[in-house]
């Protein structure tokens, strides 16, 4: 019969034969009869972690996270990478705004907590842009992650500015000091500094 299966349990199923004679098998060959077989109705779960959630970076070579699909393993991990700014999709060669796509994330092991890797080298990121990484888990039992985490980071490769504005430049040799040369004496300093562009890193 087939009685209630409990998930994320690990069965094996045996069988023998008797004849008329009263001959039993007593030999149990793994493949033949005797077989060991996973039920696994758990959906699995992914995050990506690098870069980091809210992150300014000025490169991104790689995208990485982690996945678990106990008890069947990890059968897969894709990615959707998105403009968030310009409303983009990456679908490997190019942004394109028609619809989502999916990339594929690699990784070894399939059981336990495993890290996934995308290698992002090939990605044209604009800075002063925000975008944003989605991964989805399936594992080797057809489970589907429910329900997707996204994260998000700043990528940003314009450099800061800084500027002197006391001291003045003046006829002074040298200009606001408290050396015994200068008529006046140095009380404070004070300059300005910007970070520009879209989405400043601060």
């Amino acid at each position: 019969s087939a009685g209630s299966w409990v998930s994320d349990k690990q069965y094996h199923l045996k069988a023998r034969a008797r004849d008329n004679a009263g001959n039993t098998q007593t030999v149990f060959t793994p493949g033949g009869n005797y077989n060991g077989f996973v039920v696994d109705a758990t959906p699995p779960v992914s995050l990506s972690t690098l870069p980091s959630s809210a992150a300014f970076v000025n490169a991104v070579p790689t995208l990485s996270g982690t996945a678990n699909g106990d008890l069947a393993g990890l059968s897969k991990v894709e990615l959707t990478l998105y403009d968030q700014t310009a409303n983009l999709y990456w679908d490997g060669t190019q942004w394109i705004a028609q619809s989502i796509s999916t990339l594929p994330a690699s990784f070894g092991v399939q059981t336990g907590t495993v890290t996934w890797t995308f290698d992002a080298s090939g990605v044209t990121f604009t800075s002063g842009r925000r975008y944003g990484v989605t991964s989805k888990a399936s594992d080797s039992a057809g489970n589907v992650e429910a329900a997707p985490v996204s994260t998000a980071f700043t990528f940003d490769t314009q450099a800061p500015s800084a500027a002197i504005s006391k001291p003045q430049p003046g006829a002074l040799t040298p200009a606001y000091s408290n050396n015994a040369e200068s008529a006046r004496t140095l009380t404070a300093l004070s300059g300005t500094a910007a970070d520009g562009g879209a989405n400043p890193t601060g």
